[in-house]
């Protein structure tokens, strides 16, 4: 089991994913995350380094996806590629099984979500933490039929990787 106080949410600000993350009860770590991509490795960085966090779920939004997930197995700088540890088969089953369309993914964009992916699992890599860092598309909020029932099924989702 998976104490929830461990697992640290990112979410950058104004998007979809921010809408979907603040739905979380508080016994998970939120971080609404600036839309700066410096900035925004900073406020995970510094979360790292000032809890003890097991697990960190990353999500952004990306466009033309509707209703699905898709996650991301590694981040990329230059010609360097960081794959990610998590074990995203399971998460793969967890999300299926509350009825989300999953896919997996090894092109996290050229921007933002590349960006804090890349360096989190840099500095995770670097520094020897013991964290799993994984990144999760969702859809922009307009290509999500039903936002209630998708962040209610994406909680139960997180809760049952948990348990």
């Amino acid at each position: 089991m998976i104490n929830k106080s461990s697992v640290l949410l990112t979410a950058f600000r104004g998007t979809s994913s921010e809408k979907l993350v603040a739905c979380f009860d508080d016994t998970y770590k939120k971080i609404i995350l600036k839309n700066d991509k410096n900035a925004s490795v900073e406020q995970l960085v510094n979360a790292l380094e000032n809890n003890k966090i097991s697990y960190i779920f990353s999500f952004g939004q990306k466009p033309v996806i509707m209703n699905k997930i898709y996650i991301e197995l590694a981040g990329r700088t230059g010609d360097t590629i960081y794959k990610t540890a998590f074990d995203t088969d399971r998460l793969n089953a967890v999300l299926s099984r509350n009825g989300f369309p999953v896919r997996v993914s090894s092109n996290a964009g050229t921007s933002f979500c590349n960006h804090i992916y890349a360096c989190g699992l840099k500095y995770i890599s670097e520094n020897h933490y013991d964290a799993k860092m994984v990144f999760i598309h969702v859809p922009f909020e307009k290509n999500i039929s039903d936002l209630e029932d998708y962040s209610r099924r994406l909680i139960g989702a997180l809760n049952d990787f948990c348990t």
